[in-house]
């Protein structure tokens, strides 16, 4: 295919239009021209080779003296860089170029001719303005560069770096600038002091409620000069810092050799009595120095053998809760690991390791435990043991037990000093316990008379499965119910010490006539009193919906979901647990004790209309009835 291009010739109109249209476009050209040389300088320094753009200074932090890179922790990078090129004489170098790209830590010059020179730096990592910091602008080596205000009167939030490097210009053999000096490393121009604290005693580190330093009457410099001269002073104010959280604190060096100053340790101890201890030391800080301050907190309580159970210290412990809703069905359905007495809700042991071990089963927390112990190999007294600020609902935890590491000194309930040398070994056989608190809670516990013996099976189900798999009338139990099996029989255990509770029965009586067994004869109050309290165990499990509520005989007892989740108001639902605990007591459905009155119509109404009186008063502290691990029925 042939394509023909026939030309036209172009008239003087046609050569008038295309003048103006290059001269329009001359035109935006040149208004084009001052935003494209105003792109960032950095930018087009970045893009342009080492070689073609002047010399170039690259910028690094050193570790405090004494360190290394990786022991030196610095707050990150440098949030401002200043600098200044001046001659050996200290004045600024004219009619040059120079600029710091943040992003490549390097400082660009151009237009120094060959010579000698110094490079000044002035680097900070961190926010100055939290220091009141001036940073101010400088033409000379002698002026000054950085100033704090006086009354500071703490550490510095922000890091200060600082270099004066000298260096020389010369031409290479291609003619260009060529500089002595490439890598510039800017030391810190304050220093640091680094708080170490140990103990005597561990259990007083954990008892510690505040630590601070106080440098009071110690000045510190708070100007600083291109020429590295420091000069000024602060005014001798200081406030307390403290030094639980934070132990590195950043200061400028101090006026004269060194200063004084002083630690102030608060502690608690077990006899809720708070002491203040204070302890010296010496301040001598220096540039880019780190002043480590190794500081043996001694005390009176450093031979205190008592497991002082402060949270800190118990936090710190092995401890978890049990019968959690992620605890295993291997764990929960063994007797050895959990089962307990009904008025023995707290198990203290020397466990194989002869740590201290305690296990509550418990759905509410129990403040102020003491811990006595006879130890009679050295005491016929009770010695105090160890002390809990808290116990936590369904909490188990390991202690240290001091005389296991150390010579200890305890104190008998009459206030004699008992000294318990370092020992090797030590066992449960040779040691036993006895609770003591002032919670209210714990009051309540101790009027529980009953030793009701509870541990928890399965029946044939399985609480792996979603519904429980049923075997029979059983299903599997799982923690969420036993959690409400421990708060319905702790509430039933104390109910019936309560003295109304017996008399609630007698009024009944005297108003209806005897309870009866299945056989119609009469059941005394009294007898009914004995039988409950003699009831041995009970290995709980949980009801399937369908024909029955409950199940319930010698040692043998289930419940519902629906029961454990709402007996602490629902009448109806109460009365099928005491039909069951009927049941436990050997009696049958013909009996007062079951579909009776008993059961019915006493014991139910005051379980639920005396619910504000019992040690498990409201289904919040457990709140099953929103927990997701119920079953569905």
């Amino acid at each position: 295919m042939t394509f023909q291009i026939q030309l036209q010739p172009i008239g003087p109109f046609f050569l008038n239009r295309l003048l103006r249209m290059n001269l329009q476009r001359y035109f935006l050209f040149l208004l084009v021209i001052p935003f494209l040389f105003a792109c960032d300088e950095q930018d087009s320094w970045e893009k342009q080779p080492d070689a073609v753009r002047g010399i170039v200074f690259h910028l690094t932090e050193e570790p405090f003296d004494g360190e290394t890179l990786q022991t030196t922790k610095s707050t990150g990078e440098f949030s401002r860089v200043e600098h200044l090129i001046v001659t050996e004489d200290g004045e600024a170098v004219p009619n040059i170029k120079s600029t710091y790209l943040p992003d490549s830590r390097k400082i660009f010059a151009e237009g120094l001719q060959v010579g000698d020179y110094k490079l000044l730096v002035l680097a900070v990592v961190g926010d100055e303005t939290q220091d009141q910091a001036t940073v101010h602008p400088i033409s000379s080596i002698h002026d000054t560069w950085l100033t704090f205000p006086e009354n500071l009167q703490r550490p510095l939030e922000a890091e200060y770096f600082y270099a004066q490097i000298p260096f020389s210009v010369s031409l290479n053999s291609n003619g260009q600038e060529e500089s002595s000096l490439s890598e510039v490393s800017l030391k810190r121009i304050i220093g640091k002091i680094s708080f170490d604290f140990s103990y005597n005693n561990d259990y007083v580190r954990t008892a510690v409620t505040e630590l601070t330093m106080d440098a009071s009457n110690t000045r510190f410099y708070t100007s600083f000069s291109a020429n590295q001269e420091y000069s000024g002073q602060s005014d001798g104010s200081f406030q307390i810092q403290s030094l639980l959280e934070k132990k590195e604190l950043l200061f400028m060096p101090v006026v004269g050799e060194e200063s004084t100053g002083t630690i102030e340790m608060s502690k608690l101890h077990h006899t809720d009595q708070e002491s203040k201890q204070q302890y010296s030391f010496r301040i001598h800080i220096q540039p880019n120095r780190n002043e480590q301050v190794n500081t043996v907190l001694s005390c009176d309580d450093d031979q205190d053998g008592t497991v002082f159970a402060t949270a800190r210290a118990y936090e710190e412990s092995e401890h978890y809760s049990i019968l959690s809703d992620s605890e295993s069905k291997e764990v929960y359905y063994d007797a050895s690991q959990r089962s307990f007495r009904i008025n023995q809700p707290l198990q203290v042991r020397i466990d194989e390791n002869a740590m201290l071990h305690t296990r509550f089963y418990s759905v509410r927390p129990v403040k102020g435990m003491t811990i006595y112990a006879r130890i009679s190999q050295y005491s016929s007294e009770w010695l105090k043991f160890a002390y809990y600020e808290e116990i936590p609902m369904l909490g188990d935890a390991l202690l240290p037990i001091p005389f296991m590491s150390r010579d200890v000194i305890y104190y008998t309930e009459s206030g004699k000093r008992v000294k318990i040398p370092r020992q090797e070994t030590f066992t449960n056989s040779q040691i036993e316990f006895k609770l003591v608190s002032d919670d209210p809670y714990w009051k309540m516990i101790e009027q529980i008379k009953v030793n009701w013996y509870l541990s928890f099976a399965s029946y044939g189900g399985d609480p792996d499965a979603p519904d429980g798999q049923p075997a029979g009338n059983w299903r599997g139990v799982r923690p969420v119910h036993i959690r409400e099996y421990i708060a319905y029989f702790t509430n039933v255990a104390y109910m019936w010490e309560l003295p109304e509770c017996e008399q609630t029965m007698h009024d009944y009586v005297a108003a209806n006539g005897e309870f009866h067994d299945d056989a119609n004869r009469p059941v005394p109050v009294s007898t009914i009193m004995t039988k409950f309290r003699s009831m041995s165990s009970f290995k709980l499990g949980l009801i399937k919906p369908g024909a029955v509520a409950g199940l319930g005989g010698i040692g043998v007892y289930g419940l519902a979901q629906y029961i454990l989740n709402y007996h602490y108001s629902n009448t109806y639902y109460c009365s099928l647990a005491f039909h069951e605990l009927g049941h436990c007591m050997g009696y049958g459905h013909s009996s007062s004790f079951t579909y009776g009155p008993w059961a019915e119509s006493v014991m139910n109404h005051f379980y639920v209309n005396n619910i504000h009186r019992f040690p498990i008063d409201s289904w919040e502290y457990l709140r099953s009835r929103e927990n997701p691990n119920l079953y569905n029925p």
